[in-house]
């Protein structure tokens, strides 16, 4: 009798263990629709104001709009805006100074400092320094100053490069440096030096400017040329020395014979192809760089994030998966496979994962991607999309409202506990209803969590933020953000 009373005892404790490791996921709060201009980037600061970067497009206004077509366009402007947390309308905004051709992409903001990045093509005026492209497109950094209502432009640099589709994807800081990354990729092809091939010929870039300088001098770059199917970074992070880049590259099997139609779906892995992730780590040494190590594995990489002695990688993998032996030659079955999330050790980058947390879609899964992580000691966030019908992020099931079918997934949101050795799923969420939807920015700011989402084709109806919900006007798309208390 004793040993059954220890036994339903020590039971009860093991329940009690386990409903404890499935912590309470925590209620959104300030959910606010930002307003609809052409935003490509975020940024939050810890008094809850977000910094806005994108583009302002100009069509003609002359009563003439083609009745097919609608009106002519006539051009573009880079901007950078802040959005106030306390009167919830934009306190100021600035545009380049022409509307033909430009493109704010990447932001970083400190304190009242703001970093916005982004392309030229031809020439601009910039923001308050007339730019001229060496090529066609060119890439261009600016510092701003918040002044509270108002923000004036410190410097503008450019980056001297040729090709006509460069974008800068990434910007971030680490102390006194600013680095700025991205991908570059003419509209011609040109043939492979391996395969004899026409492929897209362009290149993969990462750049240091001097943040804290009164002229922004760029201190080094390192460039890579390209010759596969598809070559893209993908992340970028980086802490006091050291750089650390991820890309993702594949290549069809056989080597295709014509030039690529159309961009490649976000998230999705192609079929019939061999394709890599590769991970690299730079040691920056003020006016030089020097590449300390690369490693490629099978699967595809996503995003990634550093935080001391760690270095976390997102991604995909299919039939190959990710760290571990490749099929030769390259397997893909005819659905897409999951996503991963992967704790890799600095002390020893060439040695297995300490840790991989896989994250298995049902059905249909190709429109699914691990899109963001952010690190504060032992908590680890991920944000992301997926179309499948439900996913699994250790023991939560998220369902979609509506399987993907052409366009509808759904975001969410998740957090782990590191425990070194191993990892643990506390909560996740779901975001999102039966249409479009796509992560934006992810960042943590205080003790607070900051999302900011794409949503699209909801006319009216409601978003499902976790167990909350948000009516949204009747708009055809909206950014909507939100903020999660995750504590210190």
């Amino acid at each position: 009798m004793i040993r059954q009373l220890f036994i339903l005892f020590a039971s009860a404790v093991l329940l009690l263990a386990g409903l404890a490791a499935r912590a309470q996921a925590p209620a959104w709060q300030d959910i606010e629709p930002l307003p609809n201009y052409n935003i490509d980037a975020t940024a939050a600061a810890a008094s809850g104001d977000v910094y806005l970067a994108g583009t302002l497009l100009h069509y003609a206004d002359d009563g003439n709009a083609d009745p097919v077509r609608g009106p002519t366009y006539l051009g573009s402007n880079a901007f950078v805006a802040k959005w106030s947390a306390a009167t919830r309308r934009i306190a100021w905004l600035v545009p380049t100074g022409t509307a033909y051709e430009d493109y704010a992409t990447a932001l970083a903001v400190k304190g009242d400092t703001v970093y916005v990045a982004g392309s030229f093509l031809k020439e601009t005026e910039g923001f308050g320094r007339p730019l001229k492209a060496i090529g066609d497109r060119d890439v261009f950094v600016t510092r701003l100053i918040d002044h509270g209502s108002r923000a004036t432009v410190d410097w503008t640099q450019q980056l001297g490069y040729l090709n006509s589709h460069t974008t800068v994807s990434f910007l971030t800081l680490s102390g006194s440096a600013l680095y700025l990354a991205g991908n570059s990729q003419t509209h011609l092809d040109s043939l492979s030096a391996k395969t004899g091939k026409s492929v897209p010929h362009g290149y993969t870039f990462v750049a240091r400017v001097a943040a804290n300088e009164a002229t922004g001098a760029i201190n080094w770059r390192r460039t890579w040329p390209t010759d596969v199917d598809y070559h893209a970074l993908v992340g970028l992070a980086a802490q006091p020395g050291k750089v650390y880049l991820a890309t993702t590259t594949w290549q069809q099997t056989p080597p295709r014979t014509q030039p690529l139609e159309g961009a490649h779906q976000e998230g999705a892995l192609p079929h019939n192809a061999d394709y890599r992730l590769h991970l690299t780590q730079l040691s920056d040494q003020g006016q030089a760089w020097h590449l300390d190590w690369t490693r490629t594995e099978a699967g595809a990489a996503t995003g990634l994030a550093v935080a001391g002695a760690a270095l976390y990688v997102l991604g995909r993998e299919d039939a190959d998966r990710a760290f571990e032996a490749p099929h030769q030659p390259a397997v893909a079955p005819a659905a897409s496979g999951d996503m991963f999330l992967a704790k890799l050790s600095l002390a020893n980058p060439a040695a297995p994962p300490v840790w991989v947390q896989r994250l298995p879609g049902s059905g249909f899964d190709e429109n699914s991607i691990l899109k963001a992580v952010a690190v504060r000691g032992e908590r680890v966030y991920v944000g992301g999309t997926f179309g499948s019908p439900q996913l699994a992020l250790g023991p939560w099931l998220l369902t979609n409202a509506k399987p993907y079918s052409g366009g509808e997934r759904n975001l969410f949101v998740a957090q782990l506990t590191d425990f070194g050795a191993s990892s643990r799923f506390d909560w996740a969420q779901r975001m999102g209803n039966e249409n479009y939807a796509r992560l934006r920015a992810f960042a943590l700011v205080g003790a607070r969590l900051y999302v900011n989402g794409h949503y699209q084709g909801y006319h009216g109806q409601p978003v499902l933020l976790g167990e909350q919900q948000f009516l949204l006007r009747n708009d055809h798309e909206v950014l909507l953000q939100g903020w999660l208390p995750v504590g210190n």
